[in-house]
């Protein structure tokens, strides 16, 4: 038996220990939804207004990706506001569509003087860059008026405006603007596919090959209750209709396989240069909801439960129509005064915000958005829109009523008033907590915001 030998020992060296990456890191190295993925700037909804444009990085967002915003104040601040988010979405693009669920009655109060005084600004504004302002500030040049009203007709034309009453008619109203849009993408697809058929490939030009089996089978399944005279027409127009462009029946054709191929590769160049060109020409749509707690509330204070079971798969559907069809859609939302927190049911408690009982970053913004705590989970930006005291002045006078919440206490003993939108909740984007100040006044009548 040979003698034992010492057994050797051997150092093993380790690898160093992996370093842990915070998710802080990994979420700083994703981009941003303002930039899309070839690094331009994403298409925003603004207001017309420097200081709530700059606030909100340029306005709303369309469609996946921030598309839902809920506008929470009181109804005239919050129409004003909203007002100004649709007239900055009709006149981005000729394309520009937008659909309006009005449960109030009273939405369209407004929306012609805010889109003329838009326009007038436009026009005075490239007047002056070429050197025409007149004395009127551009206003009223010599046959100018008309031609601004009749753009601000042929603009209102795009609208479409539904009355709803309930939730029932809500939810068919949102049903009808879902039908309306997958018709016109239904239409545009059809349009574009027979574009891609009217102009042969580079293959169907380079193999004149006739394959025979193309011209035995129908393109299309024929009704089994139509007559025996339209398979003739069917089997007979087969080449017709694979090959509209060409001129003569009995020009080279090619087999279905290889035409399917040149139709999908056309396609897909068709898609990859939509992607590399500008979208300013996109046809892009908006829904505009006003009042949503105006038909929902109803139904939470007699059963909270039920209500709750209706309304979360509403909010789905609506944010799948959103970023299905590249939308933007405006909530808006009431608030709750500080005088009625006290007297609230039970019910309307379990609906409190999400965030704290004092949502606003302002002391005197006692005001809390209505529908809050399960409401604002299904939102990509939820906007508080309140009234504040201008200046120093105006807090101490102000400081002797008390807070006024979102209710404007412009007039009470001199005390002035500015409207104020806050960031409370942004899904994608950093604009949590950003506010701005703007107010509202009018010029002949016309309703307007402006920097204060």
């Amino acid at each position: 038996m040979p003698p034992l030998q010492p057994s050797t020992i051997t150092t093993v060296q380790l690898p160093p220990p992996t370093q842990p990456i915070l998710a802080s890191t990994l979420y700083q190295n994703l981009p941003t939804s303002a930039q899309s993925q070839n690094g331009r700037k994403r298409r925003r909804i603004g207001t017309g207004c420097a200081a709530v444009d700059g606030a909100l990085d340029g306005g709303l967002d369309y469609g996946k990706g921030g598309g839902v915003t809920c506008l929470s104040g009181g109804l005239e601040e919050g129409r004003s506001l909203s007002l100004h988010f649709l007239v900055s979405h009709l006149l981005s693009s000729p394309n520009t569509t937008a659909s309006i669920i009005d449960t109030t009655g009273s939405f369209l109060v407004g929306l012609q003087q805010v889109l003329l005084h838009r326009i007038r600004v436009e026009d005075s504004s490239s007047s002056r860059k070429r050197g025409q302002l007149n004395l009127d500030n551009g206003y009223h040049v010599e046959g100018q008026e008309a031609s601004i009203e009749e753009r601000a007709t042929s603009i209102l034309d795009k609208v479409e405006y539904t009355r709803v009453f309930d939730f029932v008619g809500l939810v068919e109203a949102v049903g009808e603007v879902r039908e309306k849009l997958e018709a016109s993408k239904r239409i545009s697809g059809v349009t574009e596919t027979k574009e891609v058929f009217d102009q042969p490939s580079a293959e169907m030009t380079k193999q004149p090959k006739v394959d025979i089996e193309a011209k035995k089978y129908p393109l299309e399944i024929p009704d089994s209750q139509g007559s025996e005279g339209n398979d003739e027409m069917l089997f007979d127009d087969a080449d017709e209709m694979l090959f509209d462009g060409a001129n003569e029946r009995d020009s080279p054709t090619i087999s279905r396989v290889e035409a399917d191929k040149s139709v999908h590769g056309n396609q897909e160049q068709n898609t990859f240069a939509k992607q590399d060109t500008d979208d300013e020409g996109e046809a892009r749509g908006m829904i505009l909801v006003d009042n949503i707690s105006q038909v929902i509330m109803p139904l939470i204070k007699s059963n909270h439960v039920q209500a709750h079971a209706l309304f979360i798969p509403f909010l789905r559907s609506l944010t799948n129509l959103t970023t299905t069809h590249n939308v933007s859609t405006l909530l808006l939302n009431t608030v709750i005064p500080s005088t009625s927190r006290q007297t609230s049911s039970e019910n309307n408690a379990r609906f409190s915000p999400h965030l704290d009982k004092h949502p606003s970053i302002f002391a005197n913004n006692t005001s809390i958005p209505a529908l809050g705590r399960t409401f604002p989970h299904y939102v990509d930006l939820h906007l508080l829109l309140g009234s504040l005291p201008k200046d120093r002045r105006d807090m101490e006078l102000f400081g002797r009523f008390g807070s006024v919440g979102g209710r404007t206490g412009g007039g009470r003993a001199g005390v002035k008033m500015v409207n104020v939108v806050e960031v409370l909740q942004d899904r994608y984007d950093g604009r949590m907590g950003r506010w701005a100040a703007f107010g509202v006044g009018g010029v002949r009548g016309e309703e307007l915001i402006g920097v204060v």
